[in-house]
């Protein structure tokens, strides 16, 4: 009897201290998740992204499921796909390409990922910001 008991004690503080096997870049637990096409929120849920893919979402936490450098408790925040701006313009060419980057963190801190340049006079330089 004592040693079935010391058999599962082993076998369960194995399991815990196991290290799981899959990777992802990050993990995101805890997020609201806005739906683009019915509006509704999902809450609690958790996203396992990698190479820009979510790779598997769930109602359950699975920070303990991924190896991941970066781990993100998104309680009381939102996850929804990035926005786009279809008509931005950042011409000016050489003398303005300095300035035109320093706005793409601005972009990036409204959740804007993707942006459409209507501008006439696009360099080289311009095609390269991204």
């Amino acid at each position: 009897m004592k040693n079935a008991l010391l058999l599962g004690l082993c076998s369960a503080l194995a399991a815990c201290s196991s290290i799981p096997d899959e990777h992802a870049d990050i993990v995101i637990d805890n997020a609201q998740i806005i739906d683009m096409h019915t509006g509704e929120i999902a809450a609690n849920q958790s996203l396992a992204i990698r190479d820009g893919i979510i790779i598997q979402r769930s109602n359950q936490p699975l920070s303990a499921q991924y190896q991941s450098s970066t781990f993100i408790d998104a309680k009381g925040q939102y996850v929804m796909p990035g926005l786009w701006d279809m008509h931005v313009h950042f011409g000016g060419g050489e003398k303005l390409i300095e300035e035109n980057k320093q706005l793409l963190p601005l972009y990036l801190a409204h959740g804007v990922t993707t942006v459409r340049d209507a501008a006439a006079d696009l360099s080289e330089s311009d095609s390269q910001l991204a």
